[in-house]
């Protein structure tokens, strides 16, 4: 696109090509002021300062004129075109390589669909056969049985606590 046919769009076309420009992967957050952008499974939030920057880029390698008030309309107006972030669903685990849903058991590839925030820099694998912590994990299962006092309740709770720490659900 050429300097002249990229100055004579409206702001909202040029918000538009910002969109394409960023291959459709931004999303505004619900209450629609932190613009993220999905990279590699996850939907991380970009600076306003930072995507300012980035969007001044794109004006100076087309060598259209821009102010910081033009920019701040360009970024406006693109919240209000790019999808409203949603929540993730609670039952889903990002890793490295892929999403786990714990309620159904099945191991899916990313998808910018689930909004999912955060990723375990692990990849996941299938347990092997008869694989157990008591017999994979050891030295793990002999700490989580002196933690909970020996006690088959308190162990259980203390694995829900883990596994919430793990899918980053603390409610």
């Amino acid at each position: 696109m050429s300097e002249a046919e990229f100055i004579a769009l409206s702001v909202s076309k040029k918000a538009q090509r910002v969109v394409e420009h960023y291959k459709n992967s931004l999303a505004v957050d619900p209450n629609g002021q932190l613009i993220s952008r999905y990279e590699t499974g996850a939907w991380k939030v970009i600076s306003y300062a930072d995507f300012a920057r980035d969007v001044a880029a794109l004006f100076q390698r087309l060598g259209a004129p821009f102010s910081s008030g033009k920019i701040d309309s360009l970024v406006e107006t693109l919240k209000l075109i790019v999808p409203q972030q949603q929540n993730p669903a609670r039952q889903l685990i990002g890793f490295r390589n892929g999403v786990f849903d714990t309620r159904t058991g099945l191991f899916s590839l990313h998808d910018k669909k689930l909004w999912l925030r955060t990723l375990c820099e692990v990849d996941y694998t299938q347990p092997v056969d008869g694989e157990a912590l008591e017999t994979h994990a050891p030295a793990f299962w002999r700490w989580l049985d002196r933690a909970a006092g020996f006690k088959p309740e308190k162990r259980d709770i203390i694995l829900a606590a883990l596994f919430m720490v793990l899918a980053n659900r603390y409610d």
